[in-house]
């Protein structure tokens, strides 16, 4: 279950921060069936994950959702997005890493490369399938945020059996000071727990988020959101479950194993192409 900002359960909430977690945000329903995924793990060490096999797979998919037909289904049938969804959470937090504090990275594996590789390939279908949703209504715009949230929550607060449970640990809240005010915030410390750079969930709800014609106060205001995109987040959410949402894809801004491995991992992102695909989302759901 999910914890309050004491380590105990939020009256009312389910374990994914959700009043009922079979709907989406606000109550409208995000599809027709939103069911934990078979669970399956990723070996980033391995042959075919080091091959490059994936990429005619992920290109293959890029170029039929590009297609007005299928853009269309995206937009219109909710299953098509939670079942992308359910794809997205097979690559959530991947090679993840912990800070050196005490001694040095004599070995650093080079999985990370692998993983670049393939995240970036799924970043440019996440694209494709979040360009598709200028097609909906904001009434779907809003069920498919809804998915997307319910899909990261199930991996961040460890209700589905994914992260490695020996790196990863169901979110606890602390309240912290600041301008004389009190707030309640994830505790996390990036010097001591593990990170991952990869958080494609994050990415496609950042996609979502871009159709900002859908998401304005007189768009969601025909839907019965009186508060706006605030509403949108907070109605059917608990306060615990939108901060976790937030929190997670930020760590990895700040928790790094070393200087020169974090350079080797961030350099990549620099170039245009991986920057609007896979940084940049993470800081505007963070935002």
């Amino acid at each position: 279950m999910y914890p309050g900002s004491t380590g105990t359960l939020s009256p009312g909430v389910s374990a994914t921060g959700y009043s009922n977690a079979s709907t989406g945000i606000g109550g409208i329903a995000s599809s027709p069936s939103i069911s934990t995924a078979s669970i399956g793990t990723i070996d980033v060490d391995s042959f075919p994950f080091k091959s490059k096999r994936f990429m005619p797979v992920f290109s293959d998919l890029r170029y039929l959702a590009h297609t007005t037909q299928v853009q269309d289904l995206i937009a219109h049938s909710p299953s098509y997005l939670s079942a992308f969804a359910s794809t997205c959470r097979l690559f959530m937090c991947l090679n993840p890493n912990k800070r050196a504090i005490e001694s040095h990275v004599e070995y650093e594996t080079d999985a990370w490369i692998s993983v670049f590789n393939v995240t970036l390939s799924l970043s440019r279908v996440i694209k494709v399938f979040g360009e598709a949703f200028a097609r909906a209504t904001s009434a779907e715009l809003v069920a498919a945020i809804g998915t997307v949230v319910h899909h990261i929550l199930m991996v961040c607060t460890l209700v589905e059996d994914r992260l490695d449970r020996t790196k990863f640990s169901q979110p606890t809240f602390h309240p912290v000071s600041f301008g004389g005010r009190q707030f309640t915030t994830v505790e996390f410390d990036v010097s001591e727990g593990w990170v991952s750079f990869h958080h494609s969930l994050h990415w496609l709800l950042a996609e979502l988020l871009k159709h900002v014609e859908l998401l304005n106060e007189g768009a969601l205001r025909e839907v019965g959101f009186e508060g706006g995109l605030r509403e949108v987040f907070g109605r059917g959410a608990s306060e615990q479950a939108v901060l976790t949402v937030i929190d997670f894809p930020l760590r990895g801004k700040d928790g790094f194993p070393e200087p020169t491995v974090v350079y080797l991992y961030l350099y990549p992102y620099s170039f245009h192409s991986a920057r609007d695909d896979c940084p940049d989302p993470d800081w505007s759901v963070g935002s």
